[in-house]
Formats: structure tokens, sequence, C-alpha cells
């Protein structure tokens, strides 16, 4: 068991230079930078349709560049497109359904507990026609649904 000298640190990572992965499917990057001693992180942009999904549009740090210790490379990778219907002046609840059918996460801001249901979507973000990443996020605003009549006390 070998022991270091109190007060020193782990012999530091020597500097590697950062591969080229640009036009590779993100599978093939992944290892080609873990093998080289990276840590990979991606994140999902939409494309020119004449891009496949799957394939790196960008990297960072660029390739060329010297990382130190523990160095990170995020890529940016092409993801299949959808276009975002427009769900504004809908049901809540069909807005929801539409939007999840359409391949898409929904975030919701509007009161958890409407005593007389949903009321329609207020506001949509992205907005409807925008063209996003399927497995994306959509937030919608709505307002509760107004409550029935109450009936008057009338006095005779």
């Amino acid at each position: 068991m070998s022991t270091r000298p109190a007060g020193t640190q782990p012999p530091s990572r020597p500097a590697s230079t950062v591969p080229n992965v640009v036009g590779q499917t993100a599978a093939a990057a992944t290892a080609t930078l873990q093998a080289a001693g990276f840590t990979v992180s991606q994140t999902k942009d939409c494309a020119s349709p004449n891009v496949p999904a799957g394939v790196v549009l960008a990297q960072s740090p660029a390739a060329g560049t010297q990382a130190g210790r523990q160095p990170t490379v995020t890529l940016q990778v092409a993801s299949e497109c959808v276009t975002v219907p427009t769900v504004v002046g809908s049901p809540a609840d069909e807005a929801n359904s539409a939007l999840q059918s359409a391949g898409f996460n929904v975030t919701y801001g509007g009161e958890w507990n409407c005593p007389w249901g949903y009321g329609p979507v207020t506001a949509q973000s992205p907005a409807g026609g925008t063209r996003v990443a399927r497995g994306g996020y959509v937030s919608i605003t709505y307002v509760c649904a107004s409550g029935a009549a109450q009936p008057t006390s009338g006095g005779s």
C-alpha cells in the first residue's frame, strides 16, 4: 500500500488533445472521446433536414484544443425535429394530449387545484409552428374554469 505525504495532490492528468468528432454519430463520437479519457455530455438541436438525427453537429471544446484533467466535451447532436402544435385557446387537457401525442414533454403554469376543472390555455412556449427536437419541453399556461353560478339568496 502506498501512501502520499500529507498535503500533496495526486498526480495530475497530462493535457490531452480533443479529437475531432463532428460528423460522427453520437455513439461513435462518445466512444472515441471516452477512449481518449474525456467525459461526454450532449445537447440536442434541430438541424437542417439534410442532417440525419444522431449526427454530431458541433463540439466544445473544439478539436485540437488542449484539455486538462477531467475534461468534459459537450456534443451538439442533430435531433429529429417536429413542429409544435398551436394549443393556445384549447382546453388544457386537450392541449396536453395533443402535445404529448406529438412527442413533447409538457410543463404547466397554472393552479393545480381547479375545483371546476381546467380552462383554456392562455400561453405556450415555444410558440406553435416552431420546430424543436422531439422529446423537448413545451410549457403551457392555463386558467381554472369558472365555477357554476351560485344561487343568490333573495328575500320575498
